[in-house]
């Protein structure tokens, strides 16, 4: 999770580490090798599960939406919505986005290999955290700033979710480099560019990010 926030490419290389035939290394030195691109282990996912309901309390008590039901959607809501339904429509899917894509339009013509649906997943996972981190996270303690109505409010939490979304996409793009069999991988960088132009018009016309967030899962 640390890599995930200063050097993204080390959490890939594991994930080739993996997959790298066990011919070429001795599982003394290597013990990770277990000839798959995806972890197959889910403490990462029960983890940030963990921080998620923790994150869904403070917000909770935050806007004195504190009532057992009321804490319970949100938490579920978290979790299951913003992250899980998320991953599974954007990324896992066979008929949907980026598994969708790299398998029928970027993957190399002269490779049998798709991409593993669980490591589509893991991708959707290290890029999530950093939303997590951010707007989760890091909103939660700015959020005094945050929903101030002044023009440094606005620019603040607009600035914060652009630069968390466009590194959700460059983390996705790391993560589909290291695949041999993915032609012009950067193409999961193309929505930053929709994101800066959402910025632009969002400053344009004095649209608040944060301030929209809270009011609708909080009314």
């Amino acid at each position: 999770m640390i890599d995930l926030c200063w050097n993204p490419t080390n959490v890939f290389k594991a994930a080739r580490n993996r997959k790298c035939n066990s011919k070429q290394f001795d599982f003394i030195n290597f013990p990770v090798i277990k000839n798959q691109w995806a972890r197959d282990d889910p403490a990462f996912v029960f983890m940030l599960g963990l921080f998620m309901l923790v994150v869904a309390l403070s917000y909770a008590f935050c806007f004195e939406n504190i009532s057992f039901w009321s804490y319970i959607y949100l938490m579920l809501w978290f979790f299951f919505v913003d992250f899980l339904l998320t991953g599974h429509k954007l990324w896992i899917t066979d008929n949907n986005k980026s598994r969708f894509v790299s398998n029928k339009y970027l993957r190399n013509n002269t490779s049998s290999e798709q991409v593993e649906w669980l490591y589509a997943f893991d991708i959707h996972c290290n890029a999530f955290f950093i939303l997590f981190i951010t707007l989760y996270l890091g909103q939660y303690i700015l959020m005094p700033i945050l929903i101030s109505y002044n023009t440094f409010s606005l620019i603040l939490s607009n600035l914060l979710y652009s630069g968390a979304f466009s590194y959700y996409f460059y983390i996705t793009f790391r993560g589909f480099v290291e695949l041999q069999n993915i032609n012009n991988p950067e193409c999961f960088l193309y929505p930053i560019g929709a994101i800066i132009f959402g910025l632009m018009l969002s400053g344009l016309f004095g649209f608040h990010c944060t301030r929209f967030v809270i009011a609708l899962y909080f009314g």
